[in-house]
């Protein structure tokens, strides 16, 4: 076993007991989403993180992300990238995207260093560089798990330093390839239920984003806020999204989902 992959007794325990935790809460998607990353992110000890998941993820196909949960005390700048993230920024644009797309199923995680090895690969994603130092971000690392038959819907963490914080250590990454490699076994068991394809395949990216900071309790204020855009466009979103899927405010919205995902664990 290789030293990126070594974790102590103490390690496997702590990160097992909050995945138990946040198994427990199945019943609560959102909120069991929110407490996986954020309780990992504290584990592993890293500044800035984000749980998403996401499909078509081949580049050959039509990658798009399905959810994307923040830690909760995000980064604002972090917070406009991944609001643009799969709408003004083609996924492929981000080499952490690029090189899990060409990932097979096997869960993997990928560090910076791995993704920009060299002069080439670093001018080839010069914009994605400028807005990564523009976070104040200087290290990380992103993860990939293959979940379903073809293999093409994902769920991974992607995992960074910020400021004067110190670089990934190998201990860290090995946990963060432990922790993907457990996240994997809780969606295939069905103890971590991700947000359903089908009700939502038909909505833009931007509405796609609008509905997961809905799911996850966000108030329209608090929306315009991480997604960089007008209150008052973002109450337009919303009576959109209300009318796509014919309730008649947040509850019923929120109902429909929770629904869904409850019966997909039955299931």
């Amino acid at each position: 076993m290789s030293k990126r992959t070594q974790l102590n007794a103490a390690d496997v325990h702590r990160i097992m007991r909050h995945l138990l935790d946040v198994a427990a809460m199945r019943s609560t998607p959102t909120a069991q989403r929110q407490e996986l990353i954020d309780g990992l992110s504290k584990l592993i000890g890293v500044d800035q993180s984000f749980l998403y998941t996401a499909v078509g993820w081949t580049k050959v196909g039509t990658p798009r992300f399905t959810s994307q949960v923040p830690i909760s005390d995000a980064d604002v700048v972090l917070l406009k990238y991944l609001s643009e993230f799969g709408v003004a920024r083609q996924l492929t644009d981000d080499p952490f995207g690029s090189r899990s797309m060409d990932e097979p199923r096997p869960p993997h995680a990928y560090t910076l260093r791995e993704v920009l090895p060299d002069r080439t690969t670093k001018a080839k994603f010069a914009p994605f560089i400028e807005v990564y130092g523009a976070a104040r971000a200087h290290d990380g690392s992103v993860s990939v798990a293959r979940l379903g038959r073809n293999a093409e819907e994902v769920a991974g963490l992607a995992m960074h330093q910020m400021g004067r914080s110190r670089p990934l250590t190998a201990h860290q990454v090995a946990m963060i390839q432990f922790a993907t490699n457990e996240l994997k076994r809780m969606c295939d068991a069905g103890y971590l239920p991700l947000p359903p394809e089908a009700p939502v395949a038909a909505l833009s990216p931007r509405l796609v984003q609008v509905l997961d900071r809905i799911l996850a309790g966000q108030t329209p204020k608090q929306i315009a806020h991480t997604l960089g855009l007008s209150v008052w466009t973002v109450r337009e979103y919303i009576d959109r999204l209300y009318k796509h899927f014919q309730v008649n405010g947040r509850e019923e919205l929120t109902a429909k989902f929770i629904n869904t995902r409850v019966a997909m664990v039955e299931d």
